[in-house]
């Protein structure tokens, strides 16, 4: 037997980084949820990149299409990217879930205790053997790359001049 989890709210914001974003929840995750007692609010659009409409997502009691801000205002907020610069749209006391990149951020990590939001790293969830079950690869290449320039620059502040030798780099792996 399945439990309710009556009360509890959900909300599932759009990402606006990029245009043409394509990644999002689909209509299966929020009826689950829905069905399961739980009232979930989701950002109008969700799903458009996708081709999903936003009456796709109403099918199920306890599903209401809202703006961004609603969105952020749930228990629970959901969202793929972390959503930089709307961590102060969540009240205190929610539960962020999102690629959140804890062990490479922690400045964000520290902002997000300030603000009293719990948070769960997508990118932290694995499976019994350790590996992750969120991943988007290219982003986290290119957070590594960025990483490194960053301690590399520190350490060696001629990398941006234009008189200096090519640089030569060696790179070690490739991730799991």
């Amino acid at each position: 037997m399945v439990e309710r989890a009556h009360g509890l709210t959900f909300g599932f914001p759009t990402m606006h980084k990029e245009a043409g974003e394509r990644r999002d929840f689909l209509p299966p995750l929020i009826h689950l949820l829905a069905d399961l007692g739980c009232e979930v609010y989701v950002e109008s659009g969700i799903g458009s990149g996708m081709g999903y409409l936003d009456e796709e997502y109403l099918s199920s009691l306890g599903v209401r299409v809202v703006d961004e801000d609603a969105a952020y205002r749930q228990e629970v907020v959901v969202v793929l990217r972390a959503p930089i610069g709307k961590f102060e749209k969540l009240r205190s006391g929610a539960t962020l879930i999102s690629m959140l990149h804890f062990p490479t951020r922690p400045a964000r990590v520290r902002h997000l205790e300030e603000l009293g939001i719990a948070a769960v790293g997508l990118d932290t969830i694995e499976d019994d053997e350790g590996r992750r079950l969120v991943v988007n690869s290219k982003a986290v290449a290119w957070n590594g790359l960025e990483a490194a320039f960053e301690m590399l620059e520190r350490g060696w502040p001629q990398l941006t001049s234009a008189a200096r030798p090519p640089v030569r780099v060696t790179v070690m792996g490739a991730g799991d």
